[in-house]
């Protein structure tokens, strides 16, 4: 398989992983686990965030095709996971004004962050391994 079909599927799996993030974030918002952690991250189920969240995951994903060995895929996932959450904090978090590490939000914002998107590295993980996009 060549690496622009592994690229090719790691991208759908991640914008899936992507989409799996805006499920679980917006559910989290719905159901209190937000206000239970203490931070303000409640989205709207809104196309352009599901657009950007989407897009951004199947980017994102590229990165699994690094010659990354971590067994279980479960690791692999959690792993890959703190890449993006990373940016996210440092990046456009303050960007966006919500200050270094999303501090502005609630002070349990950074651990938050990675918990509703691990979903992303999992499904890009699982999906990924299904699509055969490790096979090199």
């Amino acid at each position: 398989m060549s690496i622009l079909q592994r690229a090719a599927l790691y991208f759908t799996a991640a914008a899936l992983g992507g989409l799996a993030v805006v499920i679980t974030v917006w559910a989290f918002g719905q159901i209190g686990v937000a206000d239970l952690f203490g931070v303000a991250v409640k989205p709207a189920l809104a196309k352009t965030f599901i657009y950007k969240q989407m897009v951004w995951g199947g980017i994102w994903g590229l990165i699994f095709l690094l010659p990354i060995t971590l067994k279980p895929l479960w690791l692999k996932g959690l792993v890959m996971t703190l890449a993006p959450v990373i940016v996210a904090l440092v990046v456009f978090f303050p960007q966006g004004g919500a200050g270094m590490l999303g501090m502005n939000l609630g002070t349990l914002t950074p651990l938050y962050i990675f918990i509703v998107n691990i979903p992303w590295g999992l499904v890009t993980a699982y999906l990924g391994h299904a699509l055969n996009a490790d096979q090199a």
